[in-house]
């Protein structure tokens, strides 16, 4: 069990606990709940659900009264003491207890004597530490988020297994591989990034040149294309455990790192990123996008954010990137994945008897650059 995977669902149990409970709009708030990856798993699976911030955090919520539950064998019997009743009061999901404080206020009860009731405990004597420095209340939390824990781990678990399973055929039996399938899968993210590379130059270009407007244009676009590529990523690792499968053994892990170290000189979270995969899922076209881009408060953020984060490219066009460039670091890891996949495609596609020819589309855009 990840002591650090713990650590953080435990702070955001107690988080919960200690203010109103695990409302839909707190839970929202809470990262390390609502991008675990069991969660996401869930809202993916439940085709009538979709993925909207208030289906993941229902489903938190959902997973959290599950976690109450295990805690005691009849849950729902109505004895005293019941560590289940108790711990669902803590979260504000008992019955009579929803959006209530924990402390109270005036005029306004607290969840604290109801949590006591079912522990069997005065109020008073709940936040008492015992000789290990936890409470009743604290060590209630604890085995919630342990419950929540194991669940995770157990998800992640079963997808290595999955993943395991799917691991090629030995090689005499490999060209029973579907490769025509596999890149199909495969150019499904390299549609996107390629769309992404574009528009990120083009976007620095018009910022050296001056143009706020077409930097906030083109600025707009490649954070579409991006989207798409963490949703197509996303879709790839539900469908096939993230594992590539390409004739050399060398370009699967330079397609593998191509993937992850892309998004790492972006100046976006783990947390943005989920809100791109729900956003391209909500406004799949480029249109409804940018919209959505002016509208919505966690996408105005997100396109502050990179706009910056193009605009702090200085690397002169004549010249090679400078060292230290995120922007160019990105590019570099884009290019990576789509020539290597490139590459592998034209070495198991026997058919061709020349040279891939170049693009008419890529030879228009350099002389539009």
């Amino acid at each position: 069990m990840s002591k650090q995977l713990k650590a953080e669902v435990d702070n955001a149990v107690r988080a919960l606990a200690e203010n109103r409970g695990a409302t839909l709009e707190a839970v929202a708030l809470q990262p390390a709940l609502m991008t675990l990856e069991c969660v996401i798993a869930e809202a993916r699976d439940d085709v009538r659900a979709g993925t909207s911030l208030d289906v993941l955090a229902a489903i938190v919520a959902a997973f959290l009264e599950e976690a109450a539950d295990a805690l005691e064998e009849h849950p729902h019997a109505g004895t005293e003491p019941n560590r289940s009743a108790a711990a669902r009061a803590a979260l504000g999901l008992e019955p009579g207890t929803q959006g209530k404080p924990l402390r109270g206020t005036r005029g306004e009860p607290g969840r604290i004597g109801t949590v006591a009731r079912w522990l069997a405990y005065d109020s008073a004597s709940l936040f008492k530490k015992r000789q290990d420095g936890r409470s009743p209340f604290d060590v209630l939390l604890e085995d919630v988020a342990e419950q929540l824990v194991r669940r995770e781990v157990a998800h992640q678990v079963g997808e290595r297994r999955a993943m395991q399973l799917a691991r090629r055929l030995p090689l005499e039996s490999a060209m029973k591989i579907d490769w025509l399938a596999r890149f199909e899968c495969y150019y499904r993210l390299w549609s996107p990034l390629s769309g992404m590379r574009n528009d990120i130059n083009a976007a620095v270009a018009h910022h050296q040149s001056g143009d706020a407007d077409e930097l906030d244009y083109f600025s707009r676009k490649a954070l579409y294309y991006y989207s798409w590529f963490l949703w197509e990523l996303h879709a790839f690792q539900h469908a096939h455990g993230g594992l590539w499968i390409l004739p050399d053994p060398a370009a699967e892990q330079t397609i593998a790192d191509a993937t992850w170290m892309l998004r790492k000189p972006l100046a976006l979270t783990e947390l943005d990123d989920s809100i791109l995969r729900l956003a391209i899922d909500g406004w799949p076209e480029l249109a409804h996008f940018v919209q959505a881009t002016y509208r919505d408060a966690a996408l105005r953020r997100i396109i502050s954010t990179w706009t910056d984060w193009l605009a702090s490219c200085a690397c002169s066009a004549s010249e090679d990137p400078a060292d230290g460039c995120l922007v160019h670091e990105c590019l570099l890891w884009t290019d990576s994945f789509a020539d290597t996949l490139d590459a592998q495609w034209d070495q198991l596609a026997d058919w061709y008897a020349v040279d891939r020819p170049s693009s008419a589309v890529d030879t228009h855009l350099e002389h539009a650059e």
